[in-house]
């Protein structure tokens, strides 16, 4: 009877998101990740939400302070630290819940993208590459600051716009020099996080599917099976 089991990958890497793999006999058959981001229309709709947020708990802790009949220093204290407090977890919670997640799966002949509209299946033994791609309307949206910041400056503005979409990037699966873009992704960082780790699970099927340019992580596993392997049964315990 075929023995299945599930681990997780990369458990010296800190961050996420964390590859998991799916085996069958003792020889891994599959390496699925779910990468999770901000897009910049999310990231847009974050930093719309912390602000109410934080306007919202400052009239509340202004209006408990004035509620006093005779105010004390800790009161004003009080209601100068809770809008940043309430600004630092809005933040967190708010950064979390809107991310945008995609689901890929790497196996020895096929990378397959789970999308809202099925699965998009390659042939991962084709020439192919993960990229980076600047945000296909990056360009428009500095043009539109660009001329924004020409005009005379309201007095109510603080602080210049944000580039959303310039710190935006689309991540694409290239197949045969062609793009398929996976998710969209805000900030820098994050765009690169990902990346790396999906280069890193390609490697690592390479080396499950004994290919020579992958990495293997055990090493029983650089070995492919050949024609008249003999699997061995294993042994319970006792």
């Amino acid at each position: 009877m075929s023995n299945f089991t599930s681990t997780t990958l990369f458990h010296t890497f800190p961050d996420q998101p964390n590859p998991h793999s799916t085996s069958k006999d003792g020889r891994v058959n599959k390496v699925f990740i779910k990468p999770s981001a901000l897009t910049p229309f999310r990231a847009r709709i974050v930093d719309w939400l912390c602000l109410l947020t934080t306007v919202a708990a400052a009239i509340g802790a202004l209006f408990v302070a004035m509620s006093f009949e005779a105010p004390k220093l800790w009161h004003f204290i009080l209601t100068g630290t809770l809008p940043a407090l309430a600004f630092g977890l809005s933040r967190c919670a708010f950064d979390r819940l809107l991310r945008k997640s995609a689901r890929v799966v790497f196996t020895p002949d096929e990378f397959v993208i789970d999308g809202l509209f099925g699965e998009r299946r390659f042939d991962r033994n084709m020439p192919h590459r993960f990229a980076l791609y600047p945000h296909n309307r990056a360009e428009r949206e500095a043009e539109i600051i660009r001329f924004r910041m020409s005009r005379p400056q309201k007095s109510w503005r603080l602080f210049p716009p944000k580039h959303y979409l310039g710190s935006s990037y689309h991540l694409s699966f290239e197949y045969l020099d062609q793009r398929n873009d996976i998710m969209t992704i805000y900030r820098r960082e994050i765009a690169h996080q990902i990346l790396a780790r999906l280069k890193a699970c390609d490697a690592i099927m390479d080396g499950y599917a004994g290919k020579g340019a992958g990495q293997s992580l055990a090493p029983e596993q650089d070995w492919s099976p050949q024609p008249g392997d003999l699997v061995m049964p294993k042994r319970s315990g006792g």
